[in-house]
């Protein structure tokens, strides 16, 4: 899935240097909006990969969406090149599972199969993408954009715990437990790819992109264990999050302002 990724987005950006050489005029309508500009994107991590050690449970991943903003600066290289960084702040996922006790493993009240599903968000890390862009016009006054290179990340070493309990006589009783952990460097490094579609407005440059972060470390690990249950034994079993993603950024850059001579 990451090699096909990666060609189809490498054979883009091979056709759109094939494309007939541009004018300079045609990138004169992109220097009326500045170089920095705001975005905002929503992306879908793809699941966690749970793997059962023992027991008859078995938990599978929910879907993991968030959300990152920020902004971008552009610096201009040649024509159609420019190099793009900045800031986002990315919400990622800390606590997830999926998962459903069978009849008759929980306490009177509870006969029947009990689901539930977690998903919980605790961090927000910040962000610094390197990417090289290429542009190239497709109309009257819109172009295309082709985004490659590196997002730099920022975390601390953390720990999550979710724990699920049920009443039983008075007594309450632990029956699932997951553990998260994120043990690697501070510092991390994903890789990026996007395709994007700039249209610029009256008052504003607007971009949509389509791209793919791959991560090079899991940003989560961690075990889960179902226990104390009325029939089925315990079972315990591992996950990890790769951190990968796909998303759609929608960035703005605003028209510059005017220079009035003075005499």
């Amino acid at each position: 899935m990451k090699n096909s990724t990666f060609y189809l987005f490498f054979l883009l950006f091979i056709s759109s240097l094939m494309t007939t050489a541009q004018n300079e005029n045609d990138y004169n309508t992109l220097k009326k909006y500045s170089n920095f500009g705001l975005n905002i994107s929503g992306v879908v991590y793809r699941k966690a990969t749970f793997v059962a050690d023992y027991g008859e449970y078995r938990v599978k991943s929910p879907s993991l969406p968030s959300f990152s903003f920020g902004f971008t600066y552009s610096i201009p290289i040649y024509r159609s090149w420019s190099i793009e960084t900045g800031l986002n702040v990315i919400q990622e996922p800390d606590l997830f599972a999926e998962y459903e006790y069978l009849d008759g493993d929980l306490p009177e009240g509870f006969n029947y199969a009990y689901r539930n599903k977690v998903v919980e968000y605790n961090y927000f890390i910040p962000a610094i993408p390197i990417m090289a862009e290429y542009k190239w016009k497709i109309g009257v006054q819109s172009f295309m954009s082709f985004q490659s290179g590196f997002n730099l990340k920022f975390r601390v070493l953390s720990e999550g715990q979710y724990i699920e309990s049920f009443n039983n006589q008075g007594t309450t009783i632990p029956t699932f437990t997951l553990n998260s952990y994120y043990k690697n460097r501070y510092f991390s490094s994903d890789f990026v790819l996007g395709l994007g579609y700039c249209y610029p407005f009256k008052s504003f440059l607007l971009k949509t992109t389509l791209f793919y972060n791959m991560s090079f470390n899991p940003i989560r690990i961690g075990e889960y264990r179902f226990s104390n249950l009325l029939i089925s034994p315990n079972s315990k079993g591992s996950f990890k999050l790769s951190g990968s993603y796909f998303g759609i950024q929608v960035s703005i850059n605003f028209l510059k302002s005017k220079k009035v001579e003075r005499k």
